[in-house]
């Protein structure tokens, strides 16, 4: 498991929430991740999001990220709410 926090402090890989999570969350599944919260004083552009959450550079995705390839959901299935078909 990859010990990545998620957005509120807690693992959404730890011990007590993977055991029950996985029987919902499966490596077959796609996951869009939604910002419905951010750090909106930090926020005030699209470069300044993607400092912070997006694929290339961000400073929390693989946070975001770590979490769900845990369950065996490769990174490729794992998309920004604005990308997903």
């Amino acid at each position: 498991m990859s010990g990545m926090k998620g957005a509120e402090g807690f693992d959404i890989d730890a011990p007590w929430l993977y055991d029950e999570l996985k029987n919902y969350v499966k490596p077959h599944h796609s996951v869009a991740v939604v910002a419905f919260s951010f750090r909106d004083n930090r926020v005030k552009s699209l470069s300044d999001w993607d400092a912070l959450y997006g694929r290339l550079n961000g400073k929390f995705y693989g946070g975001i990220v770590g979490g769900f390839v845990s369950y065996g959901i490769p990174e490729d299935k794992i998309t920004k709410a604005d990308e997903a078909g």
